[in-house]
């Protein structure tokens, strides 16, 4: 397999970009990192068509409603803030955590909202409602979740502490598959069966959801102090990951081979990587504020 590196965005601040990902019809990009500032960028012209300013502290994650017309943000100023991507207004910021957040996902109809913090708590939030307050707080993490994921009637979450814990709201039951070291990310299949475990341990496993074992493994990256973020493509049948050795990794899905590797210019850790939701493209994030489109053939 070929990488090709097709595009290069890049902003005038070079701050660490913490988060980068596609809408769902693939068209465009939202990033942001440490700057405080969520840029939204056109990927077919390579242009930041524009900026939404209005977090005090490092941005740490996004994720966007179904329709790409809203997205939410969070970070070190523990509040979360609801964007019109039109308009560029806040159209509501929700408060309540104690620590900065760490991470924040919808649910597949965007009626939820998952915020998971430092201060070792997730809390749900009814985004069809007016209300300043969860719905439901979970309390089960013993420190900072780091990364939650939604699919199907699953809530999947990871912690520091080690532990993966899986909600069930359908049968209201919680079940926790430990691990070794931190957890740094979670991927869940679209089915729900299977999710992609990153940790500080300079792996990557994917977890049966059902049966808590561990399928295959993934190695060769460097994975051993910062959140590095791992994902599938499209069709879920390659893993992709950043690395602190200025790396992207892809694996074989099924047979845990390393398919390719290549190095990034001008940066030692690749933060996150978005997988294009049709295409055979990603985009990944750096330490030094850049983003690179590759396609993969």
């Amino acid at each position: 397999m070929r990488l090709e590196a097709k595009t290069k965005l890049s902003s005038k601040a070079k701050e660490p970009i913490n988060v980068v990902k596609y809408n769902r019809t693939g068209k465009y990009v939202l990033a942001a990192g440490n700057e405080r500032v969520v840029r939204l960028w056109n990927v077919k012209s390579g242009a930041c068509i524009h900026e939404y300013a209005g977090h005090g502290h490092e941005i740490l994650d996004l994720d966007l409603v179904y329709d790409s017309t809203k997205f939410a943000s969070c970070g070190g100023d523990k509040f979360i803030q609801v964007w019109d991507v039109n308009t560029g207004k806040v159209d509501r910021r929700l408060g309540g955590h104690l620590a900065q957040i760490n991470t924040i996902r919808y649910n597949e109809d965007s009626s939820i909202l998952a915020s998971g913090s430092f201060d070792s708590k997730v809390r749900l939030w009814d985004c069809r409602s007016n209300s300043f307050s969860p719905i439901q707080v979970l309390a089960d993490a013993k420190d900072s979740v780091s990364s939650i994921d939604i699919a199907e009637h699953l809530i999947v979450t990871g912690s520091t502490d080690g532990t993966l814990r899986t909600y069930d709201i359908r049968k209201g039951t919680l079940s926790s598959d430990y691990f070794s070291h931190p957890i740094t990310s979670v991927k869940t299949s679209k089915s729900a069966s299977f999710s992609l475990i990153s940790s500080l341990n300079s792996s990557i496993h994917l977890l049966d959801q059902e049966t808590g074992k561990i399928l295959k493994s993934y190695i060769g990256l460097k994975n051993m102090e910062y959140r590095v973020r791992s994902s599938f493509n499209q069709s879920e049948t390659i893993v992709f990951s950043g690395s602190e050795d200025g790396k992207v990794y892809l694996w074989d899905l099924e047979n845990e081979t390393q398919i390719t590797s290549t190095s990034v210019v001008g940066t030692p850790i690749v933060t996150d990587i978005s997988c294009h939701p049709t295409m055979d493209d990603f985009i990944i994030a750096t330490v030094h504020g850049d983003l690179f489109i590759y396609q993969y053939n």
